[in-house]
């Protein structure tokens, strides 16, 4: 199950469309509550394990206010993503998307990078939608984290939303959650031997300038705003970041923003280097 799936630093994206399967012989659809109950389940190791995200799919024959409380029952989570309705790709049922969508932010991580929305972009081999959102249904489920597949005529079926399940706007939008998901499994895989150092000026100097390079690589692939690096993100780890009282603890500690949405509008995180290992903690702004 998905404890297997803890320990892995390469997961990315979590689908669990066998969530959507009739519990007993002869059903047509899973127990609202079963889903409600795996969904969160998903949501939860999403958000503990802190690197991946979920792409969860909607219920069977939801219409709007249907989803809306699907949508609901699955609370505040930045990890994830909902995607209404379901799709055709064939003959037979409708299906869950979460795997072609899965493939969308393949396609757009592939092509742009983590940093591009991934929406606005065609649903390859879905021939049908159980449900064709019209555009007021759209702005009613958008807002509130529902991301709608769309019929375009001669645009072709498309994911139309990159919502997250979050309120917080710093993490409303799939795209920008996942930059940070993806520089938090860099930050895992590149510091963890710092963890054995000496903590003073030459590590935190050494920290910041490893730091600093790696963010500069994603700022100058577009996936920070702003004119200069400065206005893109900061790295700081030094004697502020590492008072005696943390130093005493085992700790180093190094602040970093980034600007994914807005020059200068940081996203504040602070990385704690413990004889534990590395955690990434969310903090506001400075």
């Amino acid at each position: 199950g998905l404890d297997a799936l803890a320990p892995l630093d390469t997961v990315d994206l979590i689908c669990t469309p066998d969530v959507m399967r009739p519990g007993q012989p002869g059903d047509v659809a899973p127990d609202t509550m079963m889903v409600q109950q795996l969904q969160g389940v998903v949501l939860t190791h999403c958000r503990e394990t802190g690197d991946r995200f979920a792409i969860l799919d909607s219920r069977r024959g939801l219409g709007v206010e249907q989803v809306l409380e699907q949508r609901r029952t699955l609370g505040e989570n930045s990890n994830g993503g909902l995607y209404y309705p379901r799709i055709k790709m064939g003959v037979g049922d409708f299906a869950p998307p979460c795997g072609h969508v899965a493939g969308v932010f393949a396609r757009t991580d592939r092509e742009t990078g983590v940093h591009k929305a991934p929406a606005n972009a065609v649903l390859e081999g879905v021939l049908d939608l159980e449900v064709n959102v019209s555009d007021g249904e759209q702005g009613s489920l958008n807002p509130e984290g529902v991301n709608c597949l769309r019929a375009f005529p001669g645009r072709g079926l498309r994911v139309w939303g990159a919502r997250t399940l979050s309120k917080d706007p710093a993490w409303i939008y799939v795209n920008v959650r996942r930059v940070f998901l993806t520089a938090g499994r860099w930050i895992e895989r590149n510091l963890i031997d710092q963890v054995l150092e000496p903590n003073d000026a030459a590590l935190w100097a050494r920290i910041e300038r490893e730091l600093t390079a790696y963010f500069d690589g994603l700022f100058r692939a577009g996936a920070l705003k702003g004119a200069t690096a400065q206005e893109a993100f900061y790295v700081k780890c030094d004697a502020v970041t590492n008072p005696p009282d943390v130093r005493e603890r085992g700790q180093v500690v190094t602040e970093i923003g980034l600007a994914p949405a807005s020059p200068s509008e940081f996203v504040v995180v602070r990385i704690v280097h413990s004889a534990t290992g590395i955690s990434i903690v969310e903090s506001a702004e400075p």
